[in-house]
């Protein structure tokens, strides 16, 4: 049975109701249902992600080399 997976956005999981299905090319079977994002959902993961660069980048070396 496929396994149905959220969007990750901003440090939550987000169900969608509309998917997409991952298909296994050798054999054609559905091994997966991801969740599809919207334009909203979209916006808010690139926010997040300029976000988590500004942090990143003021940080030094050996502290993202910890991360």
């Amino acid at each position: 049975m496929p396994k149905n997976y959220p969007l990750f956005i901003n440090g939550k999981w987000i169900e969608k109701e509309k998917t997409y299905d991952v298909i296994n090319p050798y054999n054609g079977q559905i091994i997966a249902h991801l969740s599809k994002p919207d334009l909203s959902d979209v916006e808010a993961a690139v926010i997040s992600a300029e976000k988590g660069f500004h942090k990143m980048r003021s940080l030094h070396t050996y502290e993202r080399f910890e991360i």
